[in-house]
C-alpha cells in the first residue's frame, strides 16, 4: 500500500524545470528473485526503512539520507514461513501485518515496532478463516490504514452455509486494541475479489468487491459499499443509474471536504467496450452519491491512442490513480495493461516421458507475457467535461516474474507529476523520466545517473517518501540496491 505524503490535491502552479537533482544508491546486497521479497517502507524517525526476505530470515535495513546502511534488524519474532507480510510506517513506529497457516486454518496477527524497529507491542491473532489445504498458502485476509495511522482495520472473506459469503472485519486503534467487529452474509453466485479500500479518519471503510478471478473487470459490475466505524451497520452505497456497467473502480478520501470519490471505467454492455469513465462523489455518512458523471471518450480523445481498433482502444486501459484538484475536478492517471498465455513446447527425453504418460508428443509449458503500454492522464473539470488528454509513450514487454521491472512510479510534488519507467527499446535499458506540466505538456528525459549502470528499476515496488523524494530497489546482475531520488 502507498501512502501519499502530499496527499492527493494537485497544486496546479508554474511548472519549474523538475530534475533529479541529487541520487543515493545503497550498498548492493545479494538477491534471489525466485525466492526474495522486497519493500520500501519510507521514513519513519531519522530512518529509511527498507523490507527484505530470504530463505535465511526477514529484515528490515535502516539507511540514513545518503542511503547508508545504519542497521540490519532480524525479525525474530516471525515465523519460519509466511503467507503474506505488510508494513504501515509512521513517525513514531512501524505496524507489522502478517498471515501464517496452521493445516487448515490461516491466522492474521498484528505487532508493533518502535522508530529503532524493536518489537514493544508482541504479535497478536486478529482473525482466522478455515481454508482447503491447496489454498493454505494464498493470501486470505487485507488490510488497510488510515492516513493519520489513528485506525487499522482487517478484513477478508470466508466461506459460509448455502453458498454463502462472510464478510470479516476488525477495526484496530492506534494501540493495536481492537475496538469493532463484523460478521457480514453475502449471497453471490461466484466467489467475489476486494478490489479498491479506503479507511477514513474516522474509522469508516469504504471498499468494493468484483466478480470473478480476473485481472481486468472490464464490463464486469462492482459493489460498492461502506461500513460504519462501530461496525454497527453495513451500507451497500447506491448508484442513481442503471444502465451502465462499472468496472475496477479506485477510491480515494477527500478528507477537507468530508467526501470521497469513486472512479472507474463503464460500459453498456456486460463486457463490453469501454465507454469513458464514471465519477462519483459520496458524502461522508451517506449511502447514496452525491454526484455521478459519465465521462464518454470522445472520437478525438479515441484516434490519439494507438491501435487499429480505435472503438475499443481504451479496454486495455487500467485506472491507477486519482488525484483531486483544488478548484474541482480530477485527474485520472490510467496504465495500458494486459496479458497474454503461450505455449512453450519443449522436446527431448522429458518430453518422451510426459507424452507416454500424456498421449502427447511434445511437453507443453503455458508462460504468462505482460505488456505494459502508454500512461494516459485526463485532465476532467467539476462539471464532468476533458479539459485536456496527455499520453506519455511507453512499451513494456516482460514474461512472468519479471512484472517488477515494468510499469512505472509517479510523484506527486504539488507543482508537478513526474513519472519514472525502465526504457527497454535499446540494447541497454535506460531509466526515463516525464515531467508532466500544468499546462499538459510532457517533457521526456533519459536520467543520466543510470548511464552505465547496467541497471534495472522496480517501479512497481517503489514508493513516494517525501514531497520530492523517491525511493525505489535497483537491480544489477542479481545485486540488490536501493536507490533514493531527490528532485
Amino acid at each position: 500500500m502507498k501512502q501519499i505524503i502530499p496527499g492527493i490535491i494537485f497544486l496546479f502552479f508554474l511548472l519549474p524545470q523538475l530534475q533529479a537533482q541529487k541520487l543515493f544508491v545503497s550498498n548492493a546486497q545479494k538477491l534471489n528473485l525466485q525466492s526474495n521479497s522486497i519493500e520500501v517502507l519510507g521514513k519513519v524517525g531519522e530512518r529509511m526503512y527498507t523490507y527484505r526476505a530470504s530463505k535465511d530470515g526477514y529484515y528490515l535495513d535502516a539507511f540514513n539520507d545518503s542511503m547508508k546502511l545504519k542497521a540490519t534488524i532480524t525479525l525474530d519474532f516471525l515465523p519460519e514461513k509466511l503467507v503474506d507480510i505488510g508494513f504501515v510506517p509512521a513517525e513514531d513506529g512501524i505496524k507489522v501485518v502478517y498471515q501464517q497457516s496452521y493445516n487448515s486454518q490461516l491466522v492474521v496477527y498484528v505487532a508493533q515496532l518502535d522508530a529503532d524497529a524493536r518489537l514493544i507491542k508482541n504479535p497478536q491473532a486478529v482473525d482466522s478463516v478455515r481454508t482447503n489445504w491447496w489454498a493454505t498458502q494464498e493470501r486470505q485476509f487485507y488490510f488497510s490504514s488510515s492516513t493519520d495511522n489513528g485506525y487499522l482495520i482487517i478484513y477478508g472473506l470466508g466461506s459460509a452455509k448455502d453458498d454463502q459469503l462472510r464478510l470479516r472485519t476488525t477495526l484496530l486503534n492506534a494501540a493495536l486494541t481492537p475496538v469493532a467487529q463484523r460478521e457480514q452474509l453475502f449471497d453471490f453466485k461466484a466467489r467475489p475479489q476486494f478490489g479498491q479500500a479506503a479507511l477514513a479518519n474516522d474509522g469508516t471503510f469504504y471498499f468494493c468487491l468484483f466478480p470473478g478471478k480476473e485481472l481486468h473487470f472490464n464490463g464486469a459490475k462492482a459493489w460498492l459499499y461502506s461500513l460504519d466505524a462501530d461496525a454497527s451497520k453495513l451500507h451497500e452505497i447506491r448508484i442513481p443509474r442503471t444502465d451502465f456497467f462499472l468496472s475496477s473502480p479506485l477510491i480515494k478520501l477527500d478528507q477537507n471536504q468530508q467526501q470521497v470519490y469513486f472512479c472507474g471505467s463503464y460500459s453498456e454492455k456486460n463486457k463490453g467496450q469501454v465507454e469513458g469513465l464514471a465519477i462519483g462523489v459520496l458524502a461522508a455518512g451517506q449511502d447514496t452519491l452525491l454526484q455521478l458523471q459519465l465521462v464518454p471518450f470522445n472520437e478525438k480523445l479515441r484516434s490519439s491512442s494507438e491501435g487499429r481498433r480505435k472503438k475499443r482502444a481504451f479496454n486495455d486501459y487500467d485506472v491507477r490513480d486519482l488525484i483531486i484538484k483544488n478548484e474541482g475536478g480530477v485527474l485520472v492517471v490510467s496504465e495500458k495493461f494486459y496479458y497474454t498465455h503461450r505455449q512453450v513446447q519443449n522436446y527431448g527425453m522429458d518430453a518422451f516421458y510426459s507424452g507416454f504418460y500424456s498421449r502427447s508428443p511434445y511437453l507443453s509449458n503455458s508462460i504468462t507475457e505482460y505488456h505494459y503500454g502508454d500512461i494516459l492522464v485526463l485532465d476532467i473539470s467539476a462539471d464532468g467535461l476533458i479539459n485536456r488528454n496527455t499520453f506519455i509513450r511507453k512499451e513494456q514487454f516482460v514474461q512472468e516474474g519479471q512484472n517488477f521491472k515494468s510499469s512505472y512510479l509517479m510523484l506527486n510534488s504539488g507543482s508537478a507529476l513526474v513519472f519514472l519507467f525502465n526504457d527497454f527499446s535499446s540494447r541497454q535499458t535506460s531509466v526515463n523520466a516525464a515531467v508532466l506540466s500544468a499546462e499538459g505538456s510532457v517533457q521526456l528525459r533519459k536520467l543520466p545517473h543510470f548511464k552505465g549502470m547496467r541497471a534495472e528499476l522496480m517501479p512497481l515496488l517503489g514508493k513516494q517518501t517525501g514531497l520530492t523524494e523517491l525511493v525505489i530497489p535497483m537491480i544489477s546482475r542479481n545485486q540488490l540496491s536501493f536507490v533514493r531520488l531527490d528532485f
